[in-house]
């Protein structure tokens, strides 16, 4: 079951290789028949690669050939969604389309980063809703692509083109625990969008490998500091 997203989408096609790895991308969503794999170039999607290898240490089978596509497409017409403030951001806490004109930001909402007197750069703040928002760079404005709340969380963005991204999503049973790493891939001239979830949930009690989990993970990767 794909989670409810208010926004536009992407896909690829094929069989997915342990490493993801492949010389082509397609980017049409209704090209992934149930149970493809998605395919990457080498070197594309650092972000999602990141994401996996840190889950990967909680559940060594995680790989992009364990999360089948679920065969749905959903085609959506752009909402009239909300317009926000551009992020309040570094550009390092901002997941870039290759031609700079446009964003995705998963973190700015209820985090705060500031400035230290040694220069650095702190992240702080959080709390169990999210809003996953397109920024665009032109027209300096942002529009709501999701709302997030205890259920799950978008914890990684990549663009795979000018159009076309992907998210690296985590359910969240909030009676157990458990957690199930899926990946919703979204193209912009299509809005449509399918998605990849893992065979099986990873135990709530094989906890991730660093307090404050892949975030705070990846925000020091960035060299910002956190609480």
């Amino acid at each position: 079951m794909v989670p409810a997203v208010v926004a536009l989408l992407l896909s690829a096609c094929g069989r997915g290789e342990r490493s993801g790895d492949a010389t082509e991308t397609s980017v049409s969503p209704d090209r992934y028949a149930e149970g493809d794999t998605l395919l990457l170039r080498t070197g594309q999607a650092p972000g999602l690669r990141a994401w996996i290898e840190y889950h990967r240490l909680s559940d060594t089978g995680l790989w992009l050939s364990a999360m089948p596509a679920s065969g749905v497409v959903i085609h959506i017409d752009p909402p009239d969604s909300m317009s926000m403030p551009v992020a309040a951001m570094p550009d390092t806490l901002l997941a870039w389309s290759p031609d700079r004109s446009k964003y995705i930001d998963i973190w700015s909402y209820n985090h705060i980063v500031d400035t230290l007197p040694t220069g650095a750069l702190r992240i702080t703040g959080g709390g169990p809703e999210q809003i996953v928002a397109l920024g665009d760079r032109v027209s300096r404005r942002r529009h709501i692509l999701m709302f997030n709340g205890t259920g799950q969380i978008a914890e990684s963005a990549d663009w795979l083109d000018n159009q076309t991204f992907l998210l690296g999503m985590m359910l969240i049973d909030e009676a157990t625990g458990a957690r199930t790493p899926e990946i919703m891939l979204f193209s912009l001239s299509d809005s449509v969008f399918t998605d990849f979830r893992y065979i099986r949930s990873i135990p709530g009690d094989s906890l991730p490998p660093t307090p404050g989990g892949f975030a705070r993970h990846w925000w020091r990767r960035r060299g910002l500091q956190t609480e």
